[in-house]
């Protein structure tokens, strides 16, 4: 019995009008330009499905230059005489049930081992390690036959390649442990168009592996893992490991040896069995939708995911210019794909709508999932004056809230030390902590900084002495609502005091900075 992912419906997305629906692939790519987006539940799922289904244009389309790219997008959908006839070659890989070559799987698995239960297929559910505060709202057991539908099994089959915890996996003569997905972490960037054939149209990288575009290759050795044959069954030892051919495999990397369960009537999943695969060589990978800064050590790192830090605070990371900055780092390459004038007729000076997604993952825990959505004019991206000034902002903000901790730390050591003794620093840190300063002042900031993007091409002295007098405003704010917390003796007014008068100074020294005094 098979699942043809190309014809049967297993993406659930959104119509532009907000309805929903649930496609196949075919579908999906005809009906792109009345589509919103995709729409799963999960981030993980809808980053990991999207770039799989960037991979499938890029095999169909390439598209090799901008000239190529521009006869796409002016074409207004996807030609569809490409698409059938590379549906037709490689139907049978698009098959999720396939006797000898299911979509994104080994045969042969279940065969040697018990199977896991289906929670291990689902990261919201999954029993990786010990339960972490982003999915602790997980059930705590499931029932032996529980079981999901095909089509959501493959959706999340898909981001299990992608995102996977690395750490212990001990299947009987085979490796012991197997390394992380490839993305399993960072905050990975998406252009949101007005549809969906839009965003794949503004995420689809030129592509020429040969010149080491969008990152080095082979075009006749980069192929997408349903071209190429299973992965090889490793011996007992280290885990496999091997370069990476081009960027069409690695948007389709295949991280594990995985076979799903059916339950007893054949009808839907109920398990899956999961095995070393293959890990990434020692070649580093930049994917371009990652923005990256420079480490003394180790070179380039892409800008990760946090648990308290939201992602407005890294525009300045996503959108800054496109050139590799010395000691600095760069912005994503699809970012500088977006900015190129050969793309400026597309953007239409409409706003820039970024998605950023993703997991972070540290060794075998998952710590947070997220999917949240920046906008910004398309002036940012046009003038670097106006660029400098976001980083101009994004650098005082977090100076400000630097020293608002400073200042609280010093309300809080003199509320915990009556007379002349002096508090540990521990114990301080911990009030400071507790106290939430921080959080305050962040949660204040964030719709002052949408505001600040939006008024920056009309006047930007204006729009940064706003969002300054803002910043300003709002750690002081903080400050005051982390001092009430301490008390009404003698001691914490003294601290408040204290604080209030260090902070004061400090932004006015800022101020001073600013203007070159």
């Amino acid at each position: 019995m098979p699942f043809q992912l190309i014809e049967e419906p297993w993406i659930p997305c959104r119509r532009s009008d907000g309805t929903r629906a649930v496609l196949g692939l075919r579908e999906l790519l005809a009906s792109a330009p009345g589509l919103d987006a995709i729409d799963h539940p999960s981030p993980l799922v809808t980053l990991a499905i999207s770039r799989m289904v960037l991979a499938l244009i890029h095999r169909v389309f390439g598209p090799p230059d901008f000239s190529a790219w521009r006869e796409i997008y002016d074409g207004g959908r996807f030609p569809e005489a490409p698409l059938d006839a590379y549906f037709r070659q490689w139907e049978s890989r698009f098959d999720l049930l396939h006797p000898e070559f299911p979509f994104y799987q080994t045969r042969g698995l279940t065969k040697k081992y018990e199977p896991d239960g289906v929670s291990k297929l689902i990261f919201e559910r999954t029993k990786y390690a010990a339960e972490s505060a982003v999915f602790e709202h997980r059930p705590s057991d499931f029932e032996a036959n529980d079981e999901i539908p095909f089509g959501e099994a493959a959706c999340h089959l898909v981001a299990l390649h992608a995102f996977t915890a690395g750490g212990l996996i001990k299947k009987k003569d085979e490796p012991d442990s197997a390394s992380a997905g490839p993305m399993n972490r960072g905050a990975f960037v998406m252009i949101h168009g007005d549809s969906f054939f839009e965003t794949l149209l503004f995420n689809l990288m030129i592509y020429d592996p040969e010149n080491s575009r969008p990152i080095a290759g082979h075009a006749k050795k980069d192929l997408p893992a349903w071209e190429r044959p299973p992965l090889a069954t490793p011996g007992p030892g280290k885990e496999p490991k091997r370069s990476v051919a081009g960027y069409v495999d690695w948007l389709t990397w295949q991280s594990r040896r995985v076979e799903l369960v059916l339950n007893g009537a054949g009808t839907a999943v109920s398990g899956l069995v999961y095995c070393v695969g293959q890990g990434l060589g020692e070649d580093p990978i930049e994917d371009p939708m990652l923005a990256f800064r420079i480490d003394k050590a180790r070179g380039p790192v892409a800008l990760d995911l946090s648990e308290d830090r939201a992602v407005w605070r890294d525009c300045n990371a996503f959108v800054r210019t496109t050139n590799k900055d010395v000691g600095g780092g760069h912005a994503p390459a699809l970012i500088g794909q977006y900015q190129r004038k050969e793309l400026r007729a597309a953007r239409r000076g409409r706003p820039v709508r970024l998605t950023v997604m993703g997991l972070r993952g540290d060794q075998a825990k998952l710590k947070l999932s997220r999917m949240e959505e920046l906008r910004l004019p398309d002036a940012i991206l046009e003038q670097e004056e106006l660029r400098a000034a976001v980083a101009a902002a994004s650098e005082y903000v977090e100076k400000v809230g630097k020293e608002l901790r400073t200042a609280m730390f010093i309300a809080a050591s003199h509320a915990l030390a009556p007379g002349d003794r002096e508090a540990l620093k521990e114990d301080a840190g911990k009030l400071v902590e507790s106290a939430g300063v921080e959080r305050h002042y962040w949660g204040r900031l964030g719709t002052a900084f949408d505001r600040f993007l939006f008024s920056l091409p009309n006047d930007s002295t204006a729009a940064m002495t706003t969002f300054q007098q803002a910043a300003d405003a709002a750690a002081r704010t903080s400050l005051n609502v982390g001092c009430v917390g301490l008390g009404g003796q003698a001691r914490h007014l003294k601290g408040q005091a204290l604080g209030e008068a260090y902070l004061g100074h400090e932004l006015a020294g800022l101020k001073e900075k600013e203007a070159g005094v």
